[in-house]
């Protein structure tokens, strides 16, 4: 499988201050974390970088082809699916930009929480704001942009969310001139988009800053950790003088009710 969108991930390459950015969110995120990935890492040009920035080791997960000779010449851990690791294996996951690009999003947010171990964390950067889907959307796989509400419904239950927020302010009304203005065929202009970068991506996070990206935004960023289970104790009674015989202590699956020496399970 080839990825057809690779020609304006090339050009967000030019994207110092926006690639800076994302990459300082996710070492900060990462901390000491151990068993690290990359979620739709593509050409692995932030995942480089964020192994450089925090001194970590971090395993790809791409299932397009485009870029295997790259993973090989750089010794990059290279997978084609989350599901190739093993459960409750990993500590981190970070997808940056990568969620819009899957139909079933819901069902890949499950095999995140279950391959993290407990107390794991996600990192997630999307594209925000459904009436600002265009062209570029189109041209490079998105199947959709976010609500708030839409990606903390994704993230409901079993996690924990740590935040959810917008980010880059000005980048959506950069978007709405994409929309109305920008090229048909989608794809993105090298020059704008490094101007674009260079001045007013500073003053986007500025504002994103000051406005703790409660107001608008071009995307979306969530940070959530898969919730600890409960230790559910055990309840006993009239087990008197047989207490030391069970020496029930704490439960694993189930919770046990002793009643006169007999064992019945409670939900």
């Amino acid at each position: 499988m080839k990825y057809s969108g690779a020609e304006n991930l090339d050009v967000m390459e030019v994207a110092e201050n926006y690639n800076r950015f994302l990459v300082k969110e996710v070492v900060r995120e990462m901390g000491k974390s151990r068993d690290i990935v990359d979620f739709g890492a593509g050409s692995a040009y932030l995942l480089r970088r964020i192994a450089a920035e925090s001194g970590q080791k971090i395993m790809a997960v791409e299932p397009a082809e485009n870029w295997d000779q790259m993973y090989r010449e750089n010794y990059i851990p290279h997978y084609r699916s989350l599901e190739e690791f093993g459960d409750e294996s990993l500590d981190f996951i970070y997808s940056l930009s990568v969620l819009e690009h899957i139909r079933d999003d819901k069902t890949a947010v499950k095999i995140m929480h279950q391959k993290l171990r407990e107390g794991g964390k996600v990192f997630i950067y999307v594209p925000a704001l459904p009436f600002l889907y265009s062209a570029t959307d189109k041209q490079v796989g998105h199947y959709r942009r976010y609500t708030k509400a839409a990606l903390a419904e994704l993230f409901d239950g079993e996690w924990q969310i740590e935040y959810l927020r917008y980010a880059d302010i000005l980048g959506a009304a950069a978007w709405v001139g994409l929309k109305w203005f920008g090229a048909k065929d989608g794809n993105l202009n090298g020059t704008a988009v490094k101007i674009f970068d260079r001045v007013v991506y500073p003053v986007s996070l500025l504002l994103d800053k000051l406005s703790g990206g409660r107001i608008i935004g071009k995307n979306l960023i969530l940070c959530a950790v898969k919730k600890s289970l409960p230790k559910r104790k055990v309840l006993v009674s009239e087990v008197g003088n047989d207490r030391r015989k069970y020496n029930v202590n704490h439960l694993g699956s189930c919770g046990v009710n002793f009643e006169k020496n007999i064992g019945d399970v409670q939900p």
